[in-house]
């Protein structure tokens, strides 16, 4: 957030608003990188990564959650409008 310092619990509620959806941009609609494999050959480091995924579609393939989440989360999803979250007021002063 910069270097100024946000004091306050009106500072507090504006960066709770925007951090809340700033959260289900990145985990629903934002890809990455994750690391595979890691290898040495001599000085060099080879680095191997999977596809690109959001963490939403890493939950969904992942075998460890049971499939009540799974509904829960795809519910989520089908709620979100990516464009409405990047654009979201929650930043601005009322």
């Amino acid at each position: 957030m910069g270097y100024g310092r946000f004091e306050g619990i009106d500072a507090a509620r504006l960066l709770a608003r925007l951090f809340a959806a700033a959260r289900l941009h990145i985990n629903f609609f934002q890809p990455s990188f994750k690391l595979k494999e890691k290898h040495r050959e001599g000085a060099k480091v080879i680095k191997r990564y999977l596809p690109p995924a959001t963490p939403y579609e890493r939950a969904l393939v992942h075998p460890s959650p049971d499939e009540v989440f799974k509904r829960r989360l795809l519910e989520i999803y089908r709620t979100l409008d990516p464009l409405a979250l990047l654009g979201t007021d929650a930043g601005r002063p009322k």
